[in-house]
């Protein structure tokens, strides 16, 4: 048994949910089962469960012993202390977390039947391919394969299309704000994009509008709201960018800081999301029109077609997955 074999049982939900129970006999709810973490910090990150009575958002780890996680020593770590449930194949240990709480944990092994071990267990032991269906994909008809194709791509820019009418409609149609968060989403790459893009949209875009004059302004507010500085600070720069951030967020009323975590680890430094806020606060520090910029028609063009383009660009160029 392999701890792939247990993530990819996770992440594809291969077992009964409907009777899902912790190992203290709390029923589990899988409503979203997080993102696969592919680097430092828990296994699956902003799953959403409900266990018992409760409704929680936070972490999963998983082991194939519980007794791992002392193993590990994840309780020293804190990046692990937001995890909601411990998935492992053998239980042999309560897990606490480190502020003593019992963390639930579920048990697979008693719940996946001995076929799905047996097929699942075959696939994992077969040396990797690109794809697992490569040796195939030869064989389906080219007319086929075009029109897959095409139903991906629709499907996708369907997709993103409709998230990002549901950004309009949280901002009033303010094209800037939602090109904003989408930058901010693209700017923290894969690894930071999801907390990028949650910070994002806790900034009034409003008050990014009246602080542009002042690149150290914008700073602030990037890196205070994103947690990224503090008053224990040592550095004068950073401690300068604290008090401006203390200032900012009275004066404009701006709402409590999302909990975000952002990853370090395996960055080359010039992708640090320190960096980056830095670098989105030079861009809108320069100009916070850049939309109308970008999108304003030349020469007296259609504005209605302007629109349309407008909305192709969000949806094709800006990677918002």
């Amino acid at each position: 048994m392999k701890e792939d074999f247990l993530h990819y049982v996770w992440k594809h939900q291969k077992f009964p949910l409907a009777t899902l129970r912790t190992s203290q006999n709390e029923s589990i709810e899988v409503i979203r089962p997080g993102f696969h973490n592919q680097h430092d910090g828990p296994d699956f990150l902003q799953a959403e469960l409900k266990i018992g009575k409760l409704r929680w958002v936070g972490s999963v780890e998983i082991h194939l012993k519980s007794s791992d996680w002392y193993r590990h020593q994840h309780q020293l770590d804190k990046a692990y202390d937001s995890t909601v449930l411990h998935v492992v194949w053998e239980d042999d240990i309560e897990v606490c977390l480190a502020n003593g709480t019992l963390l639930p944990t579920l048990v697979l092994s008693t719940i996946i039947s001995p076929d799905l071990v047996a097929k699942l267990s075959h696939y994992f032991k077969q040396k990797q391919s690109f794809i697992p269906c490569e040796d195939q994909f030869s064989k389906v008809p080219q007319e086929v394969l075009n029109l897959w194709k095409e139903r991906l791509y629709i499907d996708r820019l369907s997709e993103k299309a409709t998230r990002i009418q549901l950004l309009l409609e949280e901002t009033q149609n303010d094209w800037e704000a939602v090109l904003f968060v989408l930058l901010a989403r693209n700017f923290g790459l894969n690894i930071n994009g999801a907390a990028f893009f949650s910070v994002a949209k806790s900034i009034p875009f409003g008050a990014l509008r009246k602080l542009r004059e002042e690149v150290k302004d914008v700073e602030a507010l990037f890196l205070g709201q994103a947690g990224l500085i503090s008053a224990q600070t040592a550095s004068p720069l950073w401690r300068f960018l604290w008090e401006r951030f203390s200032y900012i967020r009275v004066k404009h009323s701006l709402p409590t800081p999302p909990q975000v975590s952002f990853h370090f680890p395996r960055l080359r430094p010039h992708n640090f999301p320190t960096l980056r806020w830095a670098q989105l606060a030079q861009l809108y520090a320069s100009s916070v029109q850049l939309f109308g910029r970008i999108f304003t028609p030349q020469g007296g063009g259609d504005k209605l077609v302007d629109k349309k383009r407008s909305l192709s660009f969000l949806g094709n160029t800006l990677q918002f997955q």
